[in-house]
């Protein structure tokens, strides 16, 4: 190191004082300030760098870098010294750089002259204690943070906070919430002051101060004024620094809420329980069936004992519906189900059909039901499942059904009364009033021979069909009632049917038809059963067919059929009539029934034939039956009669009835001029009404049916017009409206076989004036054309 141009006898006590002083020294030199001496503590300080010889600026760059060199300059410019205190800098050292805090001094070093020739570094490394500080202020402020916030979670805490100094328990801090639970602050009193009535907490306070134990209780009764409140409590001993207890911390929260609400809880949880056993009473005894189906699986939940019993023998807990019963996937009840789960809207069901299998393979029956189904939810209000409720109405549906299907059958019964009455009014009026009417006229002693002759004639045709209806009519009676005596005798099917055939043929050639006869060679020679009857059968059923069949033929065919080691005899009867239509083929065997009204009125007839002939082949042992039938083309019936050689020469008992007629008496002859048109179907019923009116004077002119009449009416200027009622292709209902229609003013009279109240009610409704009810006698006949027409002058 150079030497300092200082007195040679002080410069090495001074060199030795700066090398061994606690301080680091260092001295610059000139205008550039080049270090010319540093002590140990100086090199300890800056690392180990080459400073000698060299400035400031380039041995310690970093100093620049942070003002010290300006400062010397202001210094070495002033003469001043600078003094800093706990300047922060920081050094570059091979191991990174460095920071430090130093206390230090600039002292400018004069000459002679008082020129600046230096400046001595002077200081002290105070990094340590200024870390120190900074960390204990740092330490104290987070002490008093933690503090503040502390103070700041007791004083806002919901839970009562209480500090307690000395053994009298003395309240030194309690928060905003112990202030409101005692409605005071209880700060500076003791306990014993502040709550005397909680004497529960005392002894506990006490025992706490002296153990230094800290205490915790749950649930704890505490009484407050007049009332016991419950507390979670926490005791815990405050000590000083020399840990000497001097006093109790208190950290508390009121349950009183809580444990009131767990006793509710309890008490609804047992109400609960009580009404669910309640429920589950009803539902497990209730009549209706009763199932609650979870999720959209409709997984069975529960079921009651009625529910199970729909399906005895099938396992439905805790499956999935469709598992447990997959009859339902096709039909409407599972899409029901999930969409009252998914709209919470309930669906109430009235007689709903459902096909079920009650056991897991038995047969598929129709059962009714009425039903809701409402949604469950669970605690959270989301739905849980669907609730059904159901009862099988299946009896009352069949009873209801079975009574109106009683009711309508009563109304039908009723309704084929009132036809048969009708039409048995019609079918014996008609023969009965021409007897009467030309026994009356039998009466004249100025008639011929022949008019008497011909007369009787027409009273016994008359009389002969009055006889076939009412024997019908007793035979009909006699089967139903089980009182017809059968005489099972040897009959032979091809003699039974030659002698029908013969007894028809003049009815067949009447109407141009051919009548034939096929003898099977399976048909039987002989069978064992009442030939009376067979014939009755087969003169029916082949009088209906000459009937109904306009041209062409009616054939009889005979074969034989083997029935159970029986022979049985079968008669077929073949037309080529008008058919008869497919709904109509069994309705026809009913009684007084046929085809349409139209057949009546175009064919007449009473109806009680095929009912009748049915009735008998069935007690012989056979049927009768429409084996096939096509409209515009022909029928065959099919005849059956079995061979009972058993019954040979017995009387078998099967049915009784009655029948009356009436007739009037004629009047004399009061008509004179006036003209008459008479419209009616029957020639006989034509001849006797037309001979009654000419009789008394009257002009009658004749014609059958009632399109005719619509023209003749108007034609011939006609005082009265006396028309009957059921006729063919058009009735006198239709006729008679007609005429109104087109403005016909002259009074028509219903001349009819038909006396039911309601008949006459419609002749009135359709414009007749009055109505005249066959058999017609002379009397009351003039009596009523006089009542409407006077006679001409």
């Amino acid at each position: 190191m150079k030497s300092i141009n200082f007195d040679q006898s002080n410069a090495t006590l001074l060199i030795q004082v700066f090398q061994n002083s606690p301080s680091f020294m260092a001295l610059v030199e000139g205008p550039r300030f080049l270090f010319k001496f540093g002590n140990a503590k100086f090199s300890e300080l800056i690392g180990s760098r080459d400073l000698w010889g060299r400035t400031l600026e380039e041995a310690l760059p970093e100093l620049s870098e942070q003002g010290f060199l300006s400062i010397l300059k202001t210094v070495s410019q002033t003469k001043k010294p600078y003094k800093g205190f706990e300047v922060p800098l920081y050094l570059n050292t091979s191991s990174g750089r460095v920071h430090k805090y130093l206390d230090f001094t600039y002292q400018p070093i004069l000459s002679d002259h008082g020129n600046v020739v230096g400046i001595l570094f002077e200081g002290t490394d105070v990094t340590e204690k200024v870390l120190s500080r900074i960390a204990l202020e740092k330490a104290k402020g987070i002490v008093e943070n933690e503090r503040k916030n502390f103070h700041s979670l007791f004083k806002d805490t919901p839970h009562l906070v209480g500090i307690l100094r000395g053994p009298q328990h003395v309240f030194e801090f309690v928060n905003e919430a112990h202030v409101k639970l005692l409605g005071f602050n209880a700060t500076g009193m003791t306990v014993r002051q502040a709550q005397p009535e909680s004497i529960e907490i005392h002894e506990l306070l006490d025992e706490v101060y002296r153990t230094g134990v800290t205490s915790q209780h749950f649930e704890i009764p505490v009484t407050l004024g007049d009332r016991i409140r419950y507390f979670n409590l926490t005791f815990s001993a405050r000590r000083d620094d020399d840990g000497t207890i001097n006093g109790v911390m208190i950290l508390s929260s009121e349950v009183t809420s809580h444990i009131e609400m767990r006793k509710e809880l309890e008490e609804s949880k047992q109400l609960i329980a009580l009404e669910q056993h309640k429920l589950d009473a009803i539902f497990n005894v209730s009549p209706a069936a009763m199932a609650l189906w979870v999720g959209e699986d409709m997984l069975f939940e529960k079921l009651n004992p009625e529910y199970q019993k729909i399906f005895p023998d099938r396992q439905l807990q805790g499956r999935p519906m469709l598992e447990a019963l997959p009859e339902l996937a096709d039909q409407v009840f599972p899409e029901l189900i999930r969409n009252v789960l998914r709209t919470g809207k309930p669906f109430v069901g009235t007689e709903f059909l459902a096909k079920i299998r009650r056991g897991l393979n038995g047969p598929l029956e129709d059962r009714y039901f009425d039903f809701t189904y409402f949604q469950i939810k669970d605690a959270q209000g989301r739905p849980y499942g669907v609730y059904d409720h159901a009862i099988d109405v299946t009896e009352r549906v069949m009873a209801r059904r079975e009574l109106e299907a009683a009711k309508e059958e009563a109304i039908r019964a009723n309704d084929l009364k009132s036809a048969f009455l009708a039409n048995m009014s019609h079918e014996i009026r008609t023969p009965l009033g021409a007897i009467m009417g030309f026994a009356d006229l039998l009466r004249d002693p100025d008639l011929s021979f022949e008019d008497r002759v011909s007369y009787l004639e027409v009273l016994q045709r008359n009389g002969q069909q009055l006889t076939v209806i009412i024997n019908d009519i007793l035979d009909l009676s006699k089967v139903e009632a089980g009182q017809m005596a059968l005489e099972f005798l040897p009959l032979k099917p091809e003699n039974v049917v030659k002698d029908v055939l013969s007894l028809l043929r003049v009815n067949a050639a009447e109407k141009g038809l051919q009548l034939g006869f096929e003898l099977d060679p399976s048909t039987p020679v002989e069978i064992h059963s009442d030939p009376t009857r067979v014939h009755q059968i087969l003169l029916n059923l082949v009088s209906n067919s000459i009937k109904f069949t306009p041209s062409g033929s009616v054939v009889i065919r005979t074969f034989g059929i083997k029935r159970q080691d029986r022979n049985v005899a079968a008669f077929e009867i073949i037309d080529t009539g008008i058919g008869i239509q497919p709904e109509q083929q069994e309705r026809i065997f009913e009684v007084f029934v046929q085809a349409d009204s139209s057949v009546t009125r175009k064919f007449g007839g009473t109806g009680l034939g095929l009912s009748l002939s049915r009735r008998l082949a069935r007690v012989l042992g056979g049927d009768v039956v429409v084996k096939e039938s096509h409209i515009g083309k022909g029928s065959t019936f099919l005849v059956t009669i079995e061979d009972q050689p058993e019954k040979l020469k017995s009387l078998v008992p099967i049915v009784p009835a009655a029948a009356n007629a009436t007739r009037n008496e004629p009047v004399e002859k009061v008509l004179e001029g006036v003209k008459v048109l008479v419209v009616d179907d029957t020639p006989d019923n034509q001849r006797l009404i037309t001979h009654f009116l000419r009789r008394v004077g009257a002009v009658a002119d004749v014609v059958d049916n009632g399109v005719v009449a619509l023209a003749k009416a108007f034609e011939g200027n006609y005082d009265i017009v006396l028309m009957d009622i059921q006729m063919p292709q058009m009735d006198g209902y239709t006729a008679t409206q007609q005429l109104r229609e087109k403005g016909f003013q002259k009074p028509i009279i219903a001349l009819t076989a038909h006396a039911m109240a309601e008949v006459r009610k419609k002749c009135l409704s359709v414009g007749y004036s009055d109505h005249l009810t066959k058999p017609i006698s002379s009397a009351e006949l003039v009596k009523m054309v006089s009542r409407y027409v006077q006679p001409r002058t």
